[in-house]
């Protein structure tokens, strides 16, 4: 544990970094993979507000681009036309709402159609989480 400086809470519980010989075995009873006695490879989850990889499976709540326009709903064809709907991409978590995603697997990862007349869609900057974390 450790104090903090909030003025809410004295102190809390915080993560203290393992040997890496701790986690050599670990990994080993996982099947994972350490390359070396000095580096450990680790694979990191997606969580709701991150995704790896292209973002076709981001299921987050963020409805606002990465320049900060609001997005469209995937259920409406305004003020955008679009065939990104639910019965196109059943399995790409579209639907009435205004979500970011990637239905159409975009190189730019998540992204929506604009509420903005002027800007027909944009990517959504959904942070990058999911991977491998090396520990050397």
């Amino acid at each position: 544990w450790c104090y903090t400086t909030s003025p809410y809470s004295r102190w809390e519980f915080c993560e203290v970094a393992r040997c890496k010989a701790d986690m050599k075995e670990e990994l080993e009873e996982a099947h994972l993979s350490h390359d070396s006695e000095d580096a450990i490879a680790i694979e990191t989850e997606n969580t709701a507000e991150c995704s790896d990889g292209l973002q076709q499976d981001y299921r987050g709540q963020r409805s606002m681009t990465a320049s900060g326009r609001s997005c469209m709903s995937w259920a409406s064809q305004f003020p955008h036309k679009h065939s990104e709907t639910e019965g196109n991409y059943p399995d790409a978590g579209l639907g009435s709402h205004n979500y970011c995603r990637n239905p159409d697997d975009d190189e730019g990862g998540a992204w929506c159609y604009t509420t903005d007349p002027e800007v027909r869609w944009e990517t959504c900057g959904i942070e990058k989480c999911g991977g491998v974390i090396l520990i050397i």
